[in-house]
């Protein structure tokens, strides 16, 4: 799994954490972030595609998290994103 680390809505920084877990993961990224929380806005935890945690759970420019399905998914922009359906297809909003 990877941790990216945030700084203005970008990633800035990467670390490989353990794919023991998605728990175990998680720990590491937050101790890890602990140690550079003056560089960092947040941090991601990702298994390949797969979103897993994100601190904190919501950045400010958001107003719907990745997991909220294709109809909540707004990017920061404020536009909306078309995500691929169980089928493979896409759906346009």
């Amino acid at each position: 799994m990877r941790c990216y680390f945030m700084r203005g809505g970008h990633i800035a920084a990467v670390e490989l954490v353990t794919d023991d877990s998605d728990e175990a993961a998680i720990n590491q990224g937050k101790a890890l972030f602990e140690q550079r929380r003056q560089e960092f806005a947040g941090f991601e935890v990702w298994d390949r595609e797969r979103f897993v945690y994100r601190h904190p759970s919501l950045p400010p420019k958001y107003t719907a998290s990745p997991d909220a399905g294709a109809a909540g998914n707004v990017s920061a922009a404020g536009g909306s994103e078309a995500r691929p359906e169980a089928g493979g297809a896409e759906k346009a909003e």
